[in-house]
């Protein structure tokens, strides 16, 4: 009860507020509505529809425009890591409201044997300058309460060159080579998470490594957070 009175007092003199705009809002660790709605936006394709090698289904959570964006580039560029439990939670709504619906009308989902989420790995540079792994921050948690085991069996096999730095035909190249598998889960299906999609070259690269490894008969999709290839 003492708890509830502190936190109630606290709320008066200093009321939630979103994390990206700075509006009022319900609950703290939230954003507001208004910024939600900017981004939902859940969408499943066939990989093959956008020529995508070696992946079999892509989902979407959201557009990475709005609150979400707002938040990843606190994170990703400012440095801000208390802002990741947040993040998870935007990716546990965005998987309620609608991504579990979408990600169980890809083709062979229902019918394979356990699902691994495997995250997009970081390059050491990277890790150490942001103080964080952003996709196992954001999708361990969700991979785990979800009933998806969690397999950080990709590695980065040298440092490259940030993806936003460069055009679309520069991310397939930057990429070539870059990831290497040391083992392959046993689950069916593997579920490649990254924070954000754009022209698929990362999630094609860590497909490429894990059908490199003997994936080849495994059903492969790629999970994001948000993308922009959809705006």
């Amino acid at each position: 009860m003492l708890k509830d009175l502190v936190r109630a007092l606290a709320d008066f003199f200093y009321p939630p507020l979103c994390a990206a705009c700075g509006e009022p809002v319900d609950d703290s660790g939230r954003l507001c509505d208004r910024c939600r709605r900017q981004a939902i936006s859940a969408r499943a394709y066939a990989a093959r529809a956008v020529d995508f090698p070696h992946i079999d289904g892509v989902l979407a959570l959201a557009r990475y425009r709005g609150g979400l964006q707002t938040l990843l580039h606190k994170v990703k560029f400012s440095g801000q890591k208390e802002l990741l439990p947040l993040l998870a939670g935007e990716l546990e709504f965005l998987w309620e409201t609608s991504g579990e619906a979408e990600f169980k009308k890809l083709p062979g989902i229902s019918a394979v044997c356990g699902i691994a989420a495997v995250p997009v790995p970081t390059d050491e540079e990277r890790l150490k300058a942001r103080g964080c792994d952003l996709p196992k921050e954001i999708f361990q948690p969700w991979s785990r309460r979800h009933g998806f085991s969690w397999q950080e069996c990709l590695k980065r096999r040298a440092p490259k060159r940030p993806q936003y730095e460069l055009t679309g035909i520069e991310r397939v190249s930057n990429m070539a080579g870059a990831v290497a598998a040391r083992y392959l889960p046993e689950e069916g299906a593997l579920l490649i998470v990254d924070d954000v999609l754009t022209t698929g070259a990362t999630l094609c690269e860590c497909a490429r490594a894990l059908r490199a490894a003997g994936g080849g008969g495994k059903l492969i999709i790629g999970l994001a957070l948000a993308s922009d290839a959809q705006n």
